[in-house]
């Protein structure tokens, strides 16, 4: 497969008159609005303007120039305040990143933190044991190490609670 090129020959064209057409289509509004300047500025008394038209043409013909000329030397012009830039940026996020260390040291901390509290949420985590405080599985019913029964039946509603509830998770009564 033939690729064509990034910049094609007509891009470079283009470019080329593009250079040539906008600085043209600028000088000429720059000079229109000169002309109407100094003929402005010279009047004697209450003298009519000999062009009092041309700022209308001038104007809009500086607008178009610039834009023709951006056009055509755009790429320069980036590739210059990317020159420019690069250090700016460089800097600024050196400091921020120096500056920020320690929140962001304290956001990851909280992170992992909550992932602790994840793992010892009542899905995973362990049973403790109220005669002897040993950690047991969830879902035991009784102490590995002294055989004490770890869940509570209800009395109202007969659900079983875990050994250290002081209320029922079913119905609320008090356990």
């Amino acid at each position: 497969m033939n690729k064509k090129p990034f910049i094609t020959e007509e891009h470079k064209l283009a470019r080329k008159i593009l250079r040539i057409i906008g600085p043209i289509i600028l000088f000429g509004g720059i000079l229109s609005f000169v002309i109407f300047m100094v003929d402005l500025f010279t009047l004697k008394g209450f003298e009519q303007p000999n062009y009092p038209w041309l700022p209308f043409v001038g104007i809009p013909l500086i607008f178009v120039g610039l834009v023709v000329s951006g056009l055509g030397y755009g790429s320069v012009v980036a590739r210059y305040q990317s020159r420019e830039y690069s250090p700016v940026v460089s800097d600024t996020f050196n400091h921020l990143s120096k500056k920020s260390s320690d929140g962001i040291r304290n956001i990851s901390k909280a992170i992992k933190e909550g992932v602790s509290q994840e793992t010892n949420s009542p899905q995973t985590r362990s049973l403790s044991c109220s005669k002897c405080g040993t950690d047991n599985e969830n879902d035991a019913m009784f102490c590995k190490n002294c055989a004490q029964s770890l869940q509570l039946s209800c009395s109202k509603c007969g659900s079983f609670n875990e050994s250290n509830a002081k209320f029922c998770d079913q119905c609320g009564e008090r356990i």
